[in-house]
Formats: structure tokens, C-alpha cells, sequence
């Protein structure tokens, strides 16, 4: 099999954001050669289930998946490809996949900006959202979004209407209109820049499949742009992503910071965020950087100094590095367990197994009486919402 054959093998073998594809490669350079020893019996430390679920794909059904793509105008990057965007690449738990309507050429020189925010919008973030965004995609930004009703939706729109590139990224397969009625959208974003997907075309629509989609968000922008969001809010597990990424935060300034529909914004803003008033507040960050990407309207230079040093930027640093090392709390844990409908009891037991100090997977399958692969998915999850992290020899701990 070809190189863009045996990406799609194992990524059907192991599922689009599952992690463990990458710790069985782990030690293999290329994945041929990883193939090849697989073939031969060579890979260690795979279960009989996996094994079995590799064997099962076969080359005649990747060869319906390449086709069906095809001839549904459905455009293939595997993780090697040299298209394959490199922001995507250099994260946690790669995609090692990506089904596009559209192109990806020139998409890591690019200046993109994620945004996302709330389903139902004030009058103000709506009117907010509007002007900033409008303004940043004439300056030369590209807006990301998950095309979700609300904020998504919104700076969608007002990118395509303005005959600008655009790029969404989805937690489901492109042959899924979802949300109802997004295929008009799909497909005018699509002529200037592309609909993104790690999912295979017919994956159905999954709520912790959105969740997974979020990294992959965060991952592609410089940074992301919260224009509302309720403490609850999914647009908040973006931000996080985005804070482990290294990328840059920013949040629409509360219209009433004693509303609970701006409580997420301003929890943003105490962990260090970048108050946006204006587009120009945006531009600044990427001004000495992209200034060949973009241009500045004598607006923004009126109303604010482009090369003006903000005076907090090492504080915000030094808010961002605490932040990301607090211990997880009871509190925490139980709004993970709220926010995440599908957390299962099983990773709420995990979480108490390494806050008590049990921390390696075979101490943690041993306790629960659970297979070592089951703990291994669970704790998987369980780092990608951002609640644990990995640590060398297997072992974990509270992030």
C-alpha cells in the first residue's frame, strides 16, 4: 500500500482523534516501516482487539474510502503530505487524516484567527462581532470557525460575504449537514478556502467528537477570539486548548460584567486574555510579524498606536504559565462531570486514583479491575479536555 493508503488504514484501525495510534508508532520514523513491522509481528504492546481491528482493514476498503472521496469532490492531506498544514502537526494527538472540501495550499503563511462564542448573542456581541471581525478580514485576516449557531456561524458568514478566505473546521463527517441547513455555507467557504474535518465523510455527529474538534481550532489560528461566553461554555474548552498550544487569547470586553451570559469572558480575562475593544487590538499582536499579510486602516492608527509596547504583556505571560499549572479540584472535577454530559464514571474514578497518587496506567487499570487499553482511552479523553497530562513511563498527573 502507498504512504496516503496506510494513513488512512491506521487511522480507520484506531479513530480519527484517538491518541493510541500514536503511541503504537511511537519509535518508527515512517509509516511504512511501521507497517511493515506490524506485518511481521514486530510492534509491541498492542492488544488483541487492536490487532485484530488493524488486520480487519483490509486494502479493498480503503480503496472505497479513496474513492467515495473522489467522487464526492472530497480532497485527501494524510499527516506526511507536504500540504498537510504544519500547525496541525506539531500538537498533541495529531490528526493523522484530514478530509477537506477545498484547498489547504499556503494555509501555515497565513494570518488566521479562530473565533467562536456563544448560540445566542447579545445585540451588543452581536454588533461587536460584526464590526471587529468585518474589519479584521478587510485588514487581511483569516477567520476560522466551527460553523456552530451563534458567534461560529456569524464571523462564517461575514467572511464568505465579503468574498474573503475562510476555513471551518467540523466535528463530523462533511457528508453530514450539520448544523441543519451549513451545506450552502459549506460550499461558498469551500471556493476561496476549505471545510475541515479529521472524521471519515459518513461519521455521525457525536458530542465529544465537537469537543476532540476543538484542538484542532485552536491549533490552526494564531489565536483564538471569544466574543461570549457563560462560565459553562463550550467556546471555553478552545480557550484552554489554545492556552496548552502556546496561542494567543483574546476576549471581547464585557458589555455588563455582572451578566452571566459575559462570566466566561471575564474568567478569561483574569487568566491573562487580551481585552479586545477593536479590531486593532487583534492586529497589534501580529503586527511586526505579519505586517506583509496585512494593512492598517488610518482608523486603527488614529484610534490606537500600532507600535505601542502594551504595558502588561509579561505580566499576561506570567498569569498564563500559573494558570496552566493548577491542581484540579473537587470543584473542578464536578464541573468537567457537568460541562461533559458523556465524562463517565469511570474517568471521575481515574481522576480520584491520581489525586490520591495512584499515577500509572497499570496501577490505574489495576485498581479498577479495568483492561490496561480501556484506562488508556479514558485517560486519553481526560487529556485532551485538558484535566490530566502525560508524563514519561506512562504515568500521569492532575493538570
Amino acid at each position: 500500500m502507498t504512504d496516503r493508503e496506510l494513513w488512512i488504514w491506521i487511522t480507520a484501525a484506531f479513530g480519527p482523534s484517538n491518541v493510541r495510534k500514536w503511541e503504537v508508532m511511537t519509535g518508527f520514523s515512517e509509516i511504512s516501516e511501521f507497517y511493515t513491522a506490524f506485518i511481521r509481528g514486530n510492534v509491541k504492546g498492542l492488544s488483541k482487539e487492536e490487532s485484530d481491528r488493524m488486520r480487519s482493514i483490509t486494502s479493498d476498503k480503503i480503496s472505497d474510502i479513496m474513492n467515495y472521496c473522489r467522487a464526492k469532490g472530497i480532497n485527501i492531506y494524510c499527516y506526511d503530505d507536504d500540504e498537510f498544514p504544519r500547525r496541525l502537526r506539531d500538537i498533541y494527538n495529531p490528526p493523522s487524516v484530514l478530509f477537506c472540501y477545498g484547498r489547504l495550499q499556503g494555509i501555515d503563511s497565513e494570518v488566521l484567527l479562530t473565533v467562536a462564542g456563544a448560540r445566542e448573542l447579545t445585540e451588543y456581541s452581536k454588533k461587536a462581532e460584526k464590526e471587529i471581525v468585518s474589519d479584521l478580514v478587510k485588514s487581511g485576516v483569516v477567520i476560522v470557525s466551527g460553523i456552530q449557531v451563534g458567534a461560529d456561524r456569524e464571523a462564517s458568514f461575514e467572511a464568505v460575504n465579503r468574498n474573503a478566505k475562510t476555513y471551518a473546521v467540523l466535528g463530523c463527517g462533511l457528508e453530514y449537514d450539520y448544523p441543519k441547513g451549513s451545506k450552502e455555507l459549506y460550499r461558498k467557504i469551500s471556493e476561496n478556502g476549505a471545510v475541515i474535518t479529521e472524521y471519515f465523510p459518513n461519521h455521525k455527529p457525536r458530542t465529544r467528537d465537537f469537543h476532540y474538534r476543538n484542538r484542532l481550532l485552536s491549533a490552526l489560528s494564531l489565536g483564538t477570539f471569544i466574543i461570549q461566553a457563560t462560565p459553562k461554555s463550550g467556546s471555553l474548552s478552545i480557550a484552554e486548548f489554545a492556552l496548552h498550544q502556546g496561542k494567543d487569547i483574546f476576549t471581547l470586553s464585557p458589555h455588563d460584567i455582572f451578566e452571566d451570559v459575559y462570566k466566561g469572558n471575564a474568567m478569561l480575562l483574569r487568566d491573562g486574555a487580551i481585552p479586545v475593544f477593536g479590531a486593532q487590538d487583534i492586529l497589534n499582536e501580529y503586527k511586526n510579524n505579519y505586517s506583509h499579510r496585512l494593512t492598517f486602516s488610518n482608523r486603527f492608527t488614529d484610534e490606537y498606536s500600532l507600535s505601542k509596547k502594551k504595558p502588561f504583556e509579561k505580566d499576561r505571560t506570567k498569569r498564563k504559565t500559573a494558570t496552566s499549572s493548577r491542581p484540579l479540584s473537587e470543584e473542578k472535577i464536578n464541573e468537567l462531570k457537568h460541562e461533559f454530559s458523556d465524562l463517565s464514571d469511570t474517568a471521575v474514578k481515574i481522576i480520584n486514583l491520581i489525586k490520591s497518587g495512584i499515577d500509572s496506567v497499570d496501577d490505574i487499570a489495576n485498581s479498577l479491575g479495568e483492561d490496561v487499553s480501556a484506562v488508556t482511552l479514558e485517560l486519553m479523553e481526560l487529556e485532551i479536555m485538558g484535566a490530566v497530562m502525560s508524563l514519561p513511563g506512562r504515568r500521569y498527573k492532575l493538570n
